[in-house]
């Protein structure tokens, strides 16, 4: 696993982010228990996350609701703070801070993709 597959997971991930229209955010997803916007703040909080995990500075996934803004655009950036983390030199050999606790770099990039 590197970079490169995260990186095509996370093309992937934003043309349905960005496809993704308001009126479709309180709609039901496979898993009965989140909505659409449940599924798009743990998305972009999820990227949110890694890159601060990378840098040692825990964060939840759950952080905050990024659907009463520009969800598309949350999720770029987000996505591209994920993506050098595990783009830098090492990143899979480091330990990356998460909210559960200490996670192997080659782990949280597997969990991530």
């Amino acid at each position: 696993m590197d970079a490169a597959t995260y990186e095509r997971a996370l093309y992937a991930t934003k043309a349905v982010v960005a496809g993704t229209r308001k009126e479709q955010l309180n709609d039901p997803t496979p898993c009965s228990d989140w909505s659409v916007r449940d599924l798009l703040n743990h998305v972009i909080n999820g990227c949110l996350a890694w890159a601060s995990g990378a840098r040692g500075e825990p964060r939840p996934f759950e952080a905050e609701d990024h659907t009463g803004r520009d969800y598309a655009a949350a999720f770029e950036d987000a996505s591209h703070s994920a993506l050098e983390a595990f783009q830098a030199p090492g990143a899979v050999d480091r330990t990356f801070k998460m909210s559960w606790g200490d996670t192997p770099g080659s782990v949280a990039l597997g969990l991530a993709v």
